[in-house]
């Protein structure tokens, strides 16, 4: 085996060196890709409509118009969405604790035969389960909590981010103006 010189001990040195810090940066940029593709993906889409109206226009006045198509036909439907979605999370939790469906099931469940055998059956392990209306109530209520929790939850995530991106769209405007 042969010695290794001080070349291939700075090749491989800057070899690893170099590898490093090539993930280090890809790993510094990657919260950034999903924001660069979809605005690539916006400037593609609303290019022709810039050019549409800068053969007439001015290029800040197309330019204004551009962005403000863009808050109406991309933002704006989003935002109406995250609050529809917001108040079916509530609606769904509020009728899941006390509505004329649940008792229905309640009562089915507790004069199901099936149910009965189960726990029938269940009784003869002796380990303490039964089934009853009142525990798929509580779970199913516990269910749609949660669900309704995490949507809700989601929603004001996504809705305090687009408000800080609306934020930024506009510091973004104005120091592209003043530049």
């Amino acid at each position: 085996m042969a010695i290794p010189t001080s070349k291939d001990i700075k090749y491989w040195l800057f070899l690893a060196v170099f590898v490093i810090i090539t993930v280090a940066f890809l790993r510094l940029l990657l919260p950034f890709v999903a924001p660069l593709i979809l605005s690539a993906i916006i400037v593609s889409i609303f290019t022709p409509v810039y050019y549409f109206f800068n053969r007439w226009l001015p290029q800040s006045v197309a330019s204004f118009i551009c962005c403000v198509l863009i808050c109406v036909i991309i933002f704006i439907p989003f935002v109406i969405i995250i609050t529809i979605l917001a108040n079916q999370a509530l609606t769904l939790y509020s009728n899941a604790v006390g509505s004329e469906f649940m008792r229905n099931i309640i009562a089915e469940v507790d004069g199901n035969w099936v149910v009965a055998k189960v726990n029938q059956i269940l009784g003869r392990f002796d380990i303490g389960i039964t089934i009853s209306g009142e525990q798929i109530h509580a779970f199913l209520a516990s269910l749609s909590q949660r669900f309704g929790t995490f949507l809700y939850g989601q929603a004001t995530n996504v809705t305090s981010n687009f408000i800080r991106l609306v934020i930024n769209f506009c510091f973004m405007l104005l120091i592209s103006f003043y530049l």
